[in-house]
């Protein structure tokens, strides 16, 4: 089986080497290096293009941990953390994302319990391929589908290595991952010892792997209502994190039809897009949450709200969800520099959008 069809990961080493609480201790180099590396990318205007952070990030970690500088690829500093998604690499430009400055602004507060439930969710939003990770040729969320599993059972520990690394498909899943004659020991390696370490998971002395009843309750609060059929897509299939979940979260009717009679019943990004009239609308348009609201976890901001809606036109809000990556740019670029009551509210930046609306 060709390494293209298997769940890889990137560098030698997981982004932790210690429970989370214990990262300023001096044993704990990578902890610490993971924790500086988001500080030291946050410091720089939460933008900074991946050569400068390899010429400079090195110094910046011996300043503030003492850590000795020395000949280790820089790539592995920041690679781990991008798998995941704490880090955003768009263009060989580095930045946060949404939930690893929520991350890293628990861990500063040390509030470790909360950390922990944003590193989760990052955990969730992680694909492949991803930008760490492109030449996985594998279509799914691989996350997802570990939580989802040990939601109905627990998982013998050599499934992470014989069994896990090869699911490709739903037909894998419902075999049960019958592959003989694979082990990916870097996979069980990297994936497992923090997460045991964090109490996400646990492993039992007869060697099974089950969720932590840590945090049980807030995992399956989240994976319960996601079907193993949608952890799977096909190329250039657009997917969201919010897909198969959002129809379960209740919005307020009410407020979206206010907002679509104070826009006149046009279109947010040109009065002049005409569809055609509705029995309540003289021009049907649909009210469009520009931050998600499957993303309340990520905001401490009501998302269902005036301040975060807009009236699109059938086509532009098709266009928004499904159009190439360069076409949403202009788009959501509007919505920054035109929409005052969104950014005075929420404190994202235009690489926040396109974290969540770029594949």
């Amino acid at each position: 089986m060709t390494n293209e069809l298997r769940w890889q990961v990137p560098g030698n080493a997981n982004p932790f080497d210690s429970k989370l609480e214990d990262w300023k201790n001096e044993k704990s180099i990578v902890s610490q290096r993971s924790i500086g590396v988001l500080e030291f990318i946050e410091q720089c205007r939460n933008n900074i293009s991946k050569y400068s952070f390899e010429e400079e990030i090195k110094s910046y970690l011996q300043y503030k941990f003492h850590h000795k500088i020395n000949e280790s690829c820089t790539a592995h500093f920041y690679r781990p953390l991008e798998f995941i998604g704490l880090i955003r690499n768009i263009n060989n430009q580095l930045s946060v994302s949404i939930d690893g400055k929520n991350f890293l602004r628990a861990v500063k507060n040390q509030e470790y319990d909360k950390a922990t439930d944003f590193y989760i969710l990052q955990l969730l939003k992680a694909k492949y391929p991803n930008s760490a990770t492109k030449n996985i040729h594998l279509n799914l969320f691989p996350f997802r589908i570990i939580f989802k599993l040990l939601l109905s059972q627990d998982l013998p520990l050599e499934y992470f290595t014989n069994k896990i690394p090869y699911i490709k498909s739903m037909e894998d899943i419902r075999n049960l991952i019958n592959i003989n004659g694979q082990c990916y020991d870097k996979w069980k390696a990297w994936t497992l010892s923090y997460l045991i370490k964090w109490k996400i998971l646990e492993k039992t002395n007869s060697n099974i792997i089950k969720l932590s009843p840590y945090k049980f309750d807030f995992i399956k609060s989240i994976v319960s209502d996601m079907e193993y059929e949608d952890m799977f897509f096909n190329d250039g299939e657009q997917i969201f994190f919010q897909n198969k979940i959002r129809s379960k979260i209740k919005r307020n009717s009410q407020i979206i039809q206010d907002v679509i009679q104070e826009y006149g019943c046009k279109c947010f990004f040109c009065k002049d897009h005409i569809s055609f009239p509705s029995n309540k609308l003289i021009n049907y348009v649909e009210g469009h949450h520009i931050i998600p609201i499957s993303l309340k976890d990520s905001f401490k901001e009501n998302l269902d709200c005036k301040d975060n809606l807009i009236p699109l036109c059938p086509n532009c809000h098709k266009a928004i969800h499904l159009s190439k990556n360069e076409y949403k740019d202009t788009l959501l670029k509007e919505i920054i520099s035109r929409n005052y009551q969104f950014r005075n509210k929420y404190n994202v930046n235009i690489d926040d959008l396109r974290e969540i609306y770029f594949m």
